[in-house]
């Protein structure tokens, strides 16, 4: 979905703040319930994801700023002087008008009031909580969407595990766990990994794609699968993972829709092939093998594998053997940083082998020239031995 259609689908503009992005989601949620619309509920929860990654993003992501709306009050020094007059002229009637914060209290509590009266009414506690989230009350809005499920209005239990999965009570875990509407349990499901478990999502996972027939999840759903699969990567939960992905095998077959989608497909290999290796990855080098699949900086992670590498030399090159014949995506990456470190002679060898050859010609003509100075010099005249008291030879007696 790109950010376009994200904001169809929730009806703003894109200069909307978090706040009114906020309210145009409770909106399109109440419209959408998760029982009546499931798929057009994962519409919503998508476009809401895509706007707050671009609202988060901030400028970096190129959009245009906030447009002004309409009658708002141009800057003050582009006042012509009779607007000026004519603005102090009604200044009276402008402070007849309540201050806006006065407006705020006064919607909330007549949404309380209506929660009370009608307490099984969504669109009750729905004013309500639109009412807290446009005063910025966050932490009350979570509050009233619990109350509002405990009072058994309908739809506010996915709102619960989507949006404020801390605040999901046991009980609600455990119903929505064990739910027949498919749609709970991925919501249950994501409400667990958020909240650290796991391998308990991965179960609820696991058990929904055994109950699929059709073999077709919605590129939405896929992706919650994907990241409960890294998430157990990442824990070094082998064998949920290992089940998780048996299970996402038939989604992934050749020739299928989301084996040709990039961004799955590419988290689906190198998922793969991190179970495939799992064996032989010793446990300081999990992490930083972790970051290709998790789109975190690879220059620590090679940084950290090349430390590892000039330490343990051995494991490194076995891991290297591994990675080459299993893994080549993370060989690529994690190669060259698991080679072990070369002494300086063999690396001087290595990259200047000219000057070895020149350097073994330079000590072959010494020695040449030794062994011809040495031919050229003939046999040394040794003086004969002289008797004492006997003249010299050649000399007169």
């Amino acid at each position: 979905m790109t950010f376009d259609e994200a904001l169809r689908e929730l009806g703003i503009d894109a200069g909307a703040d978090a706040p009114s992005v906020r309210r145009a989601y409770l909106r399109a949620a109440r419209r959408h319930s998760p029982e009546r619309d499931p798929e057009g509920f994962l519409r919503v929860r998508q476009a809401l994801e895509c706007v707050s990654a671009e609202l988060g993003s901030g400028q970096s992501s190129g959009r245009p700023a906030r447009p002004e709306p309409d009658g708002a009050e141009p800057p003050a020094d582009a006042l012509e002087p009779s607007a000026v007059e004519a603005r102090a002229a009604d200044t009276a009637d402008d402070a007849a008008a309540p201050p806006p914060r006065v407006e705020s209290e006064e919607r909330i509590a007549a949404g309380r009031r209506a929660a009370r009266a009608r307490p099984d009414s969504a669109d009750a506690w729905e004013e309500l909580v639109d009412a807290l989230e446009s005063a910025g009350h966050t932490d009350e809005a979570a509050q009233a969407l619990c109350d509002a499920e405990r009072a058994g209005a309908p739809g506010f239990a996915e709102r619960i595990l989507y949006d404020v999965p801390e605040r999901a009570s046991p009980e609600l875990l455990c119903r929505a766990e064990r739910a027949t509407s498919p749609w709970l349990r991925l919501a249950a499901a994501a409400a667990l990994r958020q909240r650290g478990e796991t391998v308990r999502a991965a179960k609820i996972l696991t058990g929904l794609l055994a109950d699929a027939d059709d073999g077709s999840l919605p590129p939405p759903v896929v992706w919650g699968y994907l990241d409960t699969l890294q998430a157990l990567l990442a824990a070094r939960e082998h064998d949920a993972a290992l089940g998780l992905r048996d299970g996402l095998a038939r989604e992934f077959a050749p020739g299928s829709e989301l084996a040709v989608l990039a961004p799955h497909a590419e988290r689906w290999a190198l998922a793969n092939e991190l179970l495939a290796v799992y064996p032989f990855v010793p446990p300081p080098l999990w992490s930083p093998l972790l970051a290709p699949l998790a789109a975190r900086p690879q220059g620590p992670a090679e940084r950290e594998v090349r430390a590892f590498a000039a330490e343990r030399p051995l494991v490194a090159a076995h891991l290297a053997h591994e990675l080459e014949h299993r893994a080549p995506a993370l060989f690529a990456t994690f190669g060259a940083a698991l080679a072990p470190p070369e002494p300086a002679w063999q690396s001087w060898a290595r990259r200047a082998p000219r000057n070895v050859v020149i350097l073994g010609w330079v000590l072959a003509l010494l020695l040449m020239a030794g062994f011809w100075a040495a031919m050229s010099r003939g046999p040394d005249l040794v003086e004969p031995e002289r008797v004492p008291g006997e003249a010299p030879a050649g000399e007169g007696r």
